[in-house]
């Protein structure tokens, strides 16, 4: 055999055994790779200098970026991803994501339990300042898929991104990821990626669905049954934004409804846990409140809205005695919608438009 033919062989052997292991991950395109991690004594600077100031978003993001990380790294071990796998698919809370605290103490293989994985990867490589009990402080920790679940077989290793804390999510642009040999990708915030990425953050859902009906009334309904009353029902809604980006998976919405009566300030607020997906219709069919005209006015204001955590803290604004009413946002969460007037006398199941949401109503 010619020494030249030889060479060529062995050559094209190299390219397809590095070939077939760059497929052992299911991995972006090679440009959105950043760099190697390297430690950053800055991390360090400014997680002691946020503790200090009571900055918990920015304590909190640090703690998440870290544990990204050393999640990704531990991905390299194909129990643990069956693991997440099974138990991500169960959608607890109807989304693709589980509790660390529901994981942390599984066994993978004969490594030992999760817990002990993630704290043997914590800072691999680069060094850390950061302890699994420091990470576990971060409230309803959680680990997602939002994207591409299906595409995911459960045995390879994929990107671990983190939630950022210290931006709003509906100004979110750039993401950072992680592979399990170290390196750091940027991924478009507001374009999911075609191949599935796993995130740790916040859940909001288990605060969100403990949150019912706002059940404040005084017992004044029952005082008179000469006035005027009905059911407002909220037939089906459409909404053309949900307020966040692939990363944080589906919308949690929410329908506050105010009538124009100051005396009384009536108000109700409502869950709406099917709408998840934007430019859809949702049939509802569920009452948002009895509408009785002596304490709710003669009209109606909403605000749609999307919540996030520490939110539910909106206010109500009298306009108009009797005409106009407004929803106001005083806290974090994103504000889709909003309309000031819907008389008692509209027609059922009359389509109303306001902003980036379609509301069908009827009583």
């Amino acid at each position: 055999m010619k020494k030249s033919y030889l060479i060529s062989l062995l050559l094209v052997l190299a390219f397809f055994i590095v070939h077939c292991s760059k497929d052992d991950m299911t991995s972006p395109q090679d440009d959105l790779q950043v760099d190697e991690i390297v430690f950053d004594q800055s991390d360090n600077e400014d997680y002691q200098s946020s503790l200090a100031k009571g900055n918990m978003d920015f304590a909190n993001e640090i703690r998440l970026k870290y544990f990204a990380e050393a999640l990704a790294k531990t991905l390299s071990n194909p129990g643990a991803c069956r693991l997440l796998k099974q138990e991500i698919g169960k959608k607890f809370d109807g989304d693709y994501d589980v509790l660390w605290e529901t994981v942390k103490d599984e066994n993978i293989s004969d490594k030992g339990k999760f817990r002990k994985l993630i704290s043997d990867r914590l800072g691999e490589g680069r060094g850390s300042f950061l302890s699994i009990d420091e990470i576990e402080n971060v409230p309803f920790l959680q680990i997602s898929l939002p994207v591409n679940f299906e595409k995911w077989d459960g045995e390879k290793p994929i990107l671990v991104a983190y939630t950022p804390l210290t931006i709003d999510d509906m100004e979110w642009k750039e993401i950072y990821a992680y592979d399990a040999d170290m390196k750091e990708y940027i991924l478009d915030a507001k374009t999911p990626p075609d191949f599935p990425v796993m995130v740790v953050g916040i859940n909001e859902r288990i605060e969100y669905n403990r949150m019912t009906l706002d059940q404040t009334k005084e017992k004044i309904f029952s005082k008179t049954t000469t006035v005027r009353q009905s059911e407002e029902i909220l037939d089906s809604i459409r909404i053309s934004i949900d307020g966040e980006g692939w990363l944080s998976g589906d919308p949690e919405i929410y329908i506050v409804s105010a009538g124009t009566k100051s005396l009384y300030d009536r108000k109700e607020r409502a869950n709406l846990t099917s709408v998840n997906k934007i430019n859809k219709w949702y049939t509802i069919d569920a009452a948002l409140f009895n509408w009785e005209t002596e304490y709710w006015g003669d009209h109606t204001g909403y605000g749609v809205l999307e919540y996030d955590p520490s939110g539910y803290n909106y206010s109500v604004s009298i306009l108009t005695e009797n005409v106009q009413v407004k929803v106001k946002n005083e806290s974090n969460d994103d504000f889709i919608g909003n309309i000031y007037s819907i008389p008692y006398t509209h027609t059922n199941g009359a389509i109303w438009l306001f902003d980036d949401v379609k509301m069908g109503l009827s009583y």
